[in-house]
């Protein structure tokens, strides 16, 4: 098989549909698998996906509690194609993603494509150990070390736009519970990805109520292993000497403009 589609989900049943429709709409998705790697949801999200199952060559839910960076590893294990195409459930995909998988199917390069929706070579994947254990910039980390291999390509291409799910039912309780798993878990990554100390967090973010979450943070960022030490790396060495423009129509951005601790 030439392309496989992977993804995470959790609790993501609201967008699945407009999300996987407008994949199809874009694809020849008869043509690729589909492989999601969903994190126990609790809403219907494996079944509302399941529900897609005609519209693709094979379709796979593999359900196991994970972080985003986990959960791409996993639907990668389970994946066959020669080369990958990283999506989310939380976003639209527009025709920005059809000429770039045009283009690519017509070049099939031997690099990593990063942009609005990466392409990688399988090997590569393999090559650089894949996704690591992480809930935040997990695509970040993966990015850097493609690159340091001169097999990563920044384009800056528009091929899909967000959809923010709010957490319209759930109570205030479950809301604050969950709002400060989401802060620990960025902030522990933030931690381990930019070997961040505790003292300069409390110094730049200037809230002393706050403390207690960089303290748990930091001890939690010490057992994330071998993620790489952005701190050693400058935007201009990663993006700017490895930015590449294939002259696609359409909309382009610029990856991190104030740097990768933004």
């Amino acid at each position: 098989m030439l392309y496989s589609l992977v993804g995470t989900s959790y609790n993501t049943v609201e967008t699945v549909k407009p999300c996987l429709s407008s994949l199809i709409s874009q694809l020849v998705t008869k043509e690729m698998e589909l492989v999601v790697c969903d994190s126990l949801s609790t809403d219907g999200t494996p079944d509302a996906i399941s529900e897609f199952q005609p519209f693709f060559k094979s379709l796979k839910v593999i359900s196991q509690r994970s972080s985003r960076g986990k959960g791409r590893q996993i639907a990668f294990n389970n994946s066959s194609g020669l080369y990958l195409i990283q999506f989310d459930l939380d976003a639209i995909y527009t025709d920005g993603l059809r000429r770039l998988v045009e283009w690519h199917r017509k070049v099939k390069p031997d690099y990593a494509i990063i942009a609005g929706n990466s392409i990688y070579p399988r090997s590569l994947i393999q090559q650089v150990g894949g996704w690591h254990d992480l809930n935040w910039s997990e695509d970040l980390d993966l990015w850097i070390r493609l690159t340091l291999t001169g097999k990563g390509k920044w384009y800056g291409y528009e091929t899909n736009y967000n959809v923010h799910l709010r957490d319209l039912h759930k109570d205030r309780h479950e809301q604050i519970i969950l709002r400060s798993k989401r802060g620990y878990r960025s902030l522990r990554d933030l931690m381990a990805l930019h070997r961040l100390s505790l003292t300069r967090y409390i110094h730049e973010s200037g809230l002393k109520p706050k403390i207690l979450l960089g303290l748990l943070a930091k001890v939690g960022s010490f057992t994330i292993r071998n993620v790489v030490d952005i701190r050693k790396y400058s935007r201009e060495i990663i993006i700017e000497k490895n930015s590449i423009d294939l002259g696609l129509p359409g909309e382009k951005f610029e990856w991190y403009p104030q740097g990768f601790l933004k």
